[in-house]
């Protein structure tokens, strides 16, 4: 619903506003009732959605196009940049319903995006300025959520358990990930792939565990191995090299945004930022459960105190950029310190709840 303003088309002259107006005709043509006859109007369950939904994502503080806020009672009131949009009492002589009801047959003015408003909700705005444009004066409007609790990242985990096609062959059946996978095929009438040779396999899930391809004779040994638990003892036997830490802790470091220099213009190297490093691959070669690492890296420095081993974990709040150039203005400063501040909340929604909350510094909208 971007700003109000004056159109060659259609002439927003004071004039335009007299209870003879075009809209007011409009109004008596389709049978509406005028401001001495008009309804109560239930403001927080019927007009408070609409302009939520309608109008505040381009009319609120902040982003108030055409100089209008319609997110409070007084900015309403208020108005924009092309004059008075509610005039408690007074419908004809508001501009908000000038602009979105389309006196000539043509498209309303607002709102600019999305369906216009049907002709019962410019009613329900009408009779709601006719009865006062009541509006309690501590509630302000805020456009509505995108995802509520029942987005479905948000969601509980929840055991599924796929239904297995009875034209499904045994070797799709051996894990409720194969069944998902091989129901899917079926059903879109897909073929897998033939499986792999044991070379590539080798190498495969070397790769993907190390990082690292295998030696010619750790791939000569698997090709050669008979067993039947052969590809059970090969996985084994990669998770317990220490090359496995160093593989996926590099992946953990990325999530949480680790680096050892600090950024922004001097981008010093942090010399002492390696046993940091250490400790992450550590953690993954010992097998530590994920919710004591989360712990650990939130406040090692409590529960672990003169533990250094556990202490470290603490890293993490302060591992990501940091602006040590500083500034002697007072605002700056605080802003350099809220951005401090910002970077490890950040850093631990998205690392430990997979939320990128970081829109919520400047929005709470979403």
């Amino acid at each position: 619903m971007p700003g109000i303003h004056p159109t060659p088309a259609r002439s927003r002259s004071r004039a335009a506003f007299a209870p003879a107006s075009a809209l007011a005709s409009l109004l008596a043509c389709a049978g509406w009732l005028l401001p001495a006859t008009a309804g109560a109007v239930d403001f927080g369950r019927q007009v408070a959605p609409l302009l939520s939904a309608r109008c505040v994502s381009c009319h609120s503080a902040g982003q108030a196009k055409g100089g209008l806020d319609l997110s409070s009672r007084a900015s309403a009131l208020r108005g924009g940049d092309s004059g008075t949009s509610i005039v408690p009492g007074r419908p004809a002589e508001s501009l908000l319903l000038d602009m979105i009801a389309a006196g000539d047959g043509t498209r309303p003015d607002m709102p600019a995006k999305g369906k216009p408003l049907s002709a019962a909700e410019v009613k329900l705005v009408h009779d709601w300025i006719a009865a006062g444009a009541s509006w309690p004066e501590k509630l302000v409007l805020h456009e509505p959520a995108k995802a509520g609790a029942d987005w479905w990242s948000l969601v509980p985990l929840a055991k599924a358990e796929p239904s297995a096609p009875a034209s499904l062959s045994a070797e799709w059946k051996q894990s409720a990930i194969d069944r998902f996978v091989g129901a899917k095929l079926l059903e879109r009438k897909l073929s897998p792939n033939p499986e792999a040779d044991r070379r590539t396999l080798v190498r495969r899930v070397t790769y993907d565990l190390l990082g690292l391809p295998p030696t010619p004779e750790e791939t000569a040994g698997f090709v050669h191995d008979s067993r039947p638990d052969a590809y059970e003892r090969l996985v084994d036997r990669l998770l317990a090299s220490p090359h496995y830490g160093e593989q996926w802790g590099r992946h953990w470091l990325d999530v949480i945004r680790f680096g050892e220099s600090r950024g922004f213009e001097r981008n010093q190297i942090v010399t002492n930022a390696w046993p940091f490093r250490d400790y992450v691959i550590r953690s993954f070669n010992d097998d530590k459960p994920f919710d004591q690492l989360v712990v650990e890296h939130l406040a090692g420095d409590v529960i672990g105190k003169d533990r250094p081993e556990v202490e470290v974990g603490a890293t993490f709040l302060v591992c990501g950029a940091y602006d040590d150039v500083g500034n002697k203005d007072p605002v700056a400063a605080a802003q350099i310190r809220a951005n401090t501040l910002d970077d490890v909340i950040r850093a631990t929604a998205e690392a430990f709840l997979g939320l990128t909350v970081g829109c919520a510094r400047c929005h709470d909208h979403k």
